[in-house]
C-alpha cells in the first residue's frame, strides 16, 4: 500500500509538460526605442503583433517562428529555436518506475510494488505522448527579445 501511495506521489508531483508549463508561451519583446511594431510569424499561418515593451503568446508547437520590430523607417530581425524543454524530460523519472518496481517486486515478493511501478510507468508513457500531441514538450531557446533599431 505503502508503494502505491509513493507511486501515486510521483504521478502528481512529475507531472507531464502539459500540466506543468502549458500549451503556450510567452515572449517578451522589447525595443530601442520603445513604442515600436513587434511581431512574432511562425509557419502554419501563427501571427501575433503588439506594441513595444509587448509580452507576445504563441502556441509551444509553433516553428519557425521569427521576431520583427519596426518603427516605420528601420526594421529588425531576429529568429526564435524551439527544442525539447527539460520538463518534457521528466517523464523519464515516471517510466524508470517500472524498472524499479519491477526489480523490487521480485526481490520482496510483494505485488504492490509492482503495480506501483507499473501506474508510474503508464503515467510516464502517457506523458511523453500527450506532451508531444499538445506541443507542451517545446521550449524556445529565448524568452526575451530586445531589438536594437538606433543602430
Amino acid at each position: 500500500m505503502k508503494m502505491l501511495i509513493v507511486a501515486s506521489s510521483l504521478v502528481l508531483l512529475n507531472a507531464c509538460a502539459t500540466m506543468m508549463q502549458g500549451r503556450n508561451e510567452t515572449i517578451s519583446v522589447d525595443s530601442r526605442p520603445s513604442g515600436a511594431a513587434a511581431t512574432i510569424a511562425c509557419d502554419g499561418g501563427v501571427s501575433v503583433s503588439g506594441t513595444t515593451p509587448a509580452r507576445l503568446v504563441i502556441p509551444r508547437r509553433a516553428d519557425h517562428c521569427v521576431v520583427s520590430v519596426t518603427d516605420g523607417t528601420r526594421t529588425g530581425r531576429q529568429p526564435i529555436e524551439r527544442g525539447p524543454g527539460g520538463k518534457y524530460w521528466a517523464n523519464f523519472g515516471l517510466v524508470g518506475g517500472f524498472g524499479v518496481g519491477s526489480l523490487i517486486a521480485f526481490t520482496s515478493g510483494g505485488e504492490e510494488a509492482f503495480f506501483a511501478g507499473a501506474a508510474s510507468g503508464i503515467a510516464g508513457g502517457l506523458g511523453f505522448i500527450i506532451d508531444r500531441l499538445t506541443g507542451a514538450m517545446y521550449d524556445r531557446d529565448v524568452h526575451e527579445v530586445t531589438i536594437d533599431l538606433e543602430r
